[in-house]
This record gives structure tokens, sequence and C-alpha cells, in this order.
């Protein structure tokens, strides 16, 4: 020991090495220090193990990915945020972003989050009286046109023009017709309490049209969002929110009225 010291003192760049190194063991050797002293309490093992679990329960791994825990997110299980805030669920987190999904949104009504999809508020449920004639009407040359081929050119050749372009009828008609008997199945109106989630405009099909003021209203009980249209005033006092009363024609997808406080508001 006593030739190392003197060895050490005549050499000072030894020094400053060996000095160096045994500072980076001492270091170590605390940081192992701390960690072997630390220890999870009850409380955080028995919420690392349920974790875990929940990890293995829901894809079969404790490593895998966690895409699947948005779906309990979107029920309101805690553990998710949980998660989320310690960095184990990234794929959770990244559902929740605005450019996750342009067509569903997040919502909290009814007690719980939860997505809903949000359509185009020009879609309607049921064709009108002069769809249904025009289709039906449309028909009878088809049928003309058909049982003309038939009695000159064989049933060959009428199979051959029922398929086309006889489909350019019956497709059209068995699309209206389907959705008249869907529409049929729905009320007349419906009324209900729910959120405004987003407020939007969009812009005439045409350049005479003037633009089209935008709502999207959660119900609480659907997977998909009222998407509807409503007039300028109320948009301009409706905030993204607000919980309303609502009347709507659900077979044509029409605001009749909207009350954010009591008071009937016009659509």
């Amino acid at each position: 020991m006593t030739l190392a010291v003197s060895d050490l003192a005549v050499h000072h760049g030894a020094v400053l090495i060996f000095g160096a190194v045994m500072f980076y063991v001492a270091a170590l050797r605390m940081a192992w220090a701390l960690y072997r002293d630390t220890r999870l309490s009850a409380a955080g093992r028995a919420a690392l193990s349920d974790w875990l679990g929940f990890r293995v329960a829901l894809i079969g791994s404790r490593s895998g990915r966690t895409a699947g825990t948005a779906l309990l997110a979107a029920a309101g299980d805690r553990r998710i945020a949980y998660a989320a805030a310690l960095g184990a669920a990234p794929d959770a987190v990244a559902a929740f972003s605005a450019s996750a999904d342009r067509d569903h949104v997040w919502s909290s009504f009814g007690g719980s989050w939860h997505r809903v999809v949000v359509g185009s508020p020009r879609a309607k449920y049921v064709p009108g009286a002069a769809g249904l004639a025009g289709v039906t009407a449309l028909g009878f040359p088809f049928a003309v046109m058909g049982l003309y081929v038939l009695d000159h050119a064989g049933p060959m050749w009428a199979t051959v023009f029922a398929v086309f372009p006889g489909c350019t009828w019956w497709i059209c008609a068995l699309w209206v017709y389907w959705s008249a008997a869907r529409a049929s199945r729905l009320p007349r109106l419906a009324e209900f309490d729910g959120q405004v989630l987003k407020l939007w405009t969009e812009a005439g099909e045409e350049e005479s049209e003037a633009e089209t003021y935008c709502v999207a209203i959660d119900d609480g009980m659907s997977e998909r969002a009222w998407a509807l249209g409503i007039g300028r005033q109320a948009y301009a006092s409706t905030r993204a929110g607000m919980l309303v009363r609502v009347r709507v024609d659900p077979r044509r997808n029409q605001l009749l009225a909207l009350s954010p406080a009591g008071a009937v508001t016009d659509r």
C-alpha cells in the first residue's frame, strides 16, 4: 500500500485517474444501496399486481401493446388513466388524440367516457313520396322491354337484359325500397336530452347554396351522435358541452327544436 501511494505521489496523472475511478465506483455503490433499500408498499404491490393481471386478461401478455385498453377507457375504467399517466398504455393515450379518427368524437354524457360516430347532417333515412313513385314508374319501361326481349329472343337474352341494363333500375329500386322499409321502423318524432359535442359549418354543394350550420348531439344511448342541420341564430347561441333538450324527426334527420334551458328555441 505504501509503495502504491508513493508511486501515485510521483505520477500526478495517475492520481487523477485513480481518483476518478474510485469516485465512479463509490457513486455506483451508493445508487445500488439506495435501490436495495427501496421497497414497494403493500398498496403499491397490490396496484402493480392488479394492473399486470389486467393486462394479461385483456391482451394475453404482460408486455404487449395496449391498444385494447382504449376500449376500457371508453367505459371509464380508472386503471387506464393511471396506466396512461405512468406511460404504460401509450396506445390508449393515442386513441384520445384529435387525429386518431376524424369520424369519432369522445363524449362524457351519461357519466362515462365513450366514443360516438359523427355522420353527415345531410343524411336522410327515408325517401320522399316522389322518390318512391319515380323509381316505381321507372320500372315499367324496363318490364316492357324485358317482355319484348323474352318474346323475340328467348329466355337467355331476356336474362342478359335483366342483368344489364336492367340492373340500373332494380339496384336503385332495391336501395330506395330498403331505405323506406328501414325508415318505417323509426319513430316519426324523437325527443331526448343530450349534450352538444361539436359545431361546424359545411359549404353548399353548389355555389348558389348557402353554407350549412351543423351540430352533433350525443343522446347517451346510441353509438352514433345526431348530426343535424341547425339554424344560424341557434348556431350562434349554442356551445359545445351544453346540455340540451332536442326534438328530432329521425326519418328525415331533421332538427325540429332545441331548448338549452327550458325555453324551446327554433332550429
